[in-house]
C-alpha cells in the first residue's frame, strides 16, 4: 500500500494519467492484509478450511503481482531504452512519438497566425519583429478570435462568441482527444525539468509559458532518468514481493507435507472431513 500511494503522490504519475495503476497496487495491499489476517486466523483456531483458503489466494495473489511486475518491468524497460537511444529510437516508440509530435505542432502554432502571442520583446529580441501579437502565453490559451487559421474563421466571424472565448474550441479544431491527454505531460515536463519537447528539440515552453525563456534541450534524459528511478524500480520491487509470496506457500506447502510430521487432526485442526 506504501508503494501505491507513493505513486499515487507522484507528480508525473499524475501528469500521464496513471493514478489507476497506483490505485491498484494499493487495492492489492489491501487485499494482502486480508489474506494474512485469513491466515492468521486459521492458524489461531486451528481451522483448516480457513488455510486451504489462506494458500489458494496466497497462490493467486503472487501469479498476479508477478504478471504485473514483469510487464511493467518490460514495458518500462522499453520506454526507457527508446528515451536512451536517441531521436530516432524515441520516434519508434508508440506513445513517446505521439508526444513528441504534439509538441512539435504547438511550437509550429504558437506566435504565428495560428495562435497570435503576448511574447516578451526584451526576451524574443529581433525574432520579436516576426511573432504575431496576441494574448496567449501557451497553447491551451490560444485565443479562436485572433487567429487567423481558416478552421477559426466562424469564431472570429461571431461578435458574441468573441467577447465571452472558450479556448477549448482552438484544442478541438487542432488536437485529437488521445493528443490533449498528452499536453499535462508536456506542461510538467517544462516546469519540473526545464526542458520542452520528447524526442527532439523545440523553440518554446509551448506549455507553461513562451517568456520563460528558451528550452535548452529536451526532456529525453529527464524523462528516460525517471522511467528508471520510479516505474523500473517499483516494478522490480512487484516482482519480488510476488515470488516472496510464492516462495512462502512452497515453503509452507514443504512443511505441511513432510511424511514425518503429525497429522493436522493431531495438532488439533478441524476439519469438514474425517481424514486430512
Amino acid at each position: 500500500m506504501w508503494l501505491g500511494y507513493r505513486l499515487s503522490d507522484d507528480q508525473l504519475v499524475g501528469a500521464i494519467d496513471a493514478k489507476y495503476f497506483a490505485y491498484v497496487i494499493i487495492a492489492f495491499g489491501a487485499w494482502l492484509v486480508f489474506v494474512g489476517l485469513l491466515g492468521t486466523l486459521g492458524s489461531y483456531f486451528r481451522n483448516i478450511c480457513a488455510l486451504i483458503i489462506y494458500a489458494k489466494c496466497l497462490i493467486t495473489t503472487s501469479l498476479i503481482l508477478i504478471a504485473f511486475g514483469g510487464i511493467g518491468l518490460h514495458l518500462s524497460s522499453k520506454v526507457a531504452d527508446a528515451l536512451n537511444n536517441g531521436a530516432s529510437d524515441c520516434k519508434g516508440n508508440d506513445y513517446l512519438s505521439t508526444a513528441n509530435d504534439v509538441a512539435l505542432l504547438a511550437n509550429s502554432q504558437i506566435c504565428t497566425a495560428v495562435c497570435p502571442c503576448a511574447a516578451d520583446v526584451l526576451l524574443f529580441g529581433p525574432t520579436y519583429l516576426n511573432v504575431t501579437q496576441g494574448s496567449a502565453t501557451r497553447i491551451q490559451d490560444c485565443n479562436p478570435c485572433e487567429s487567423m487559421a481558416p478552421e477559426m474563421a466562424k469564431y472570429r466571424t461571431d461578435s458574441d462568441y468573441c467577447e465571452n472565448t472558450d479556448t477549448k474550441d482552438f484544442e478541438n479544431a487542432f488536437y485529437s482527444t488521445a493528443e490533449r491527454r498528452y499536453f499535462r505531460l508536456l506542461a510538467f515536463l517544462e516546469s519540473e525539468f526545464d526542458c520542452a519537447g520528447i524526442c527532439e528539440d523545440v523553440k518554446y515552453f509551448a506549455f507553461t509559458d513562451i517568456n520563460n525563456d528558451f528550452p535548452s534541450k529536451n526532456c529525453r534524459e529527464d524523462m528516460a532518468d525517471w522511467v528508471e528511478e520510479y516505474p523500473m524500480r517499483y516494478s522490480a520491487v512487484v516482482l519480488a514481493i510476488g515470488f516472496l509470496l510464492l516462495l512462502n506457500v512452497f515453503s509452507a506447502y514443504c512443511v505441511a507435507c513432510n511424511p514425518n510430521r503429525s497429522s493436522f487432526r493431531d495438532l488439533g485442526y478441524s476439519s469438514p472431513k474425517n481424514k486430512v
